[in-house]
């Protein structure tokens, strides 16, 4: 089953990070009813045969990138804001050509019951996070702990090594302070998960 209060949240970061730019600007608009078009079919997808609906959302997506693309280009908002919408909306295609794949092999075979396609790991949403200030190397950091469920100072470092441990630890200070990280464990075995 699709997660429809996750595409909901994200259609929803949609609308205020477009609220941003000039009231009217097209291209407001066009974000916002092409978000509505991914919502709408990945909603159709339960009720109608998925195939042509996930299809659907691969198509609407990809607009949506473009879209997105040339709204960032245009320096209304800050990068950070464009971010976290194309990952997530990059997660979803990712998660919605697997689930074609798993239909067709389910459609090669001789009909024996119908393969459910699995329900898609994102993360959820629960607010737009505060990505201003973020530098590149915070960027890589929350790259690393999107791949990974959680990380260790010394998996950061192999993805920065000209990056000093002291400053990779300063850095994840302040995604703390921004919310976008959360800590456990203690002293060596200190770990850091995504927060969202």
């Amino acid at each position: 089953m699709l997660d429809k209060s996750h595409f909901i949240k994200l259609t929803i970061g949609v609308y205020k990070v477009s609220e941003l730019f000039s009231k009217r600007e097209p291209l407001k608009f066009l974000l916002r009813k092409k978000a509505d078009e991914v919502l709408a079919s990945l909603v159709a997808a339960q009720f109608n045969p998925p195939d042509r609906a996930l299809e659907q959302v691969i198509k609407q997506i990809a607009v949506l990138g473009a879209y997105l693309q040339i709204a960032e280009s245009q320096n209304w908002v800050k990068p950070e804001n464009f971010w976290l919408l194309k990952t997530e909306y990059q997660a979803i295609e990712k998660e919605v050509k697997q689930m074609l794949v798993v239909a067709g092999q389910a459609n090669s075979q001789p009909k024996p019951e119908m393969i459910q396609p699995s329900k898609p790991k994102m993360a959820k949403i629960k607010t737009i996070p505060d990505f201003s200030g973020l530098k590149d190397r915070h960027k890589k950091i929350i790259q690393v702990l999107r791949q990974k469920a959680s990380a260790q100072i010394r998996d950061f470092n192999k993805v920065l090594p000209e990056v000093t441990k002291r400053t990779l630890r300063r850095d994840l200070d302040f995604l703390l302070q921004k919310g976008l990280v959360t800590r456990f464990g203690d002293k060596s075995k200190t770990e850091y998960k995504i927060k969202m």
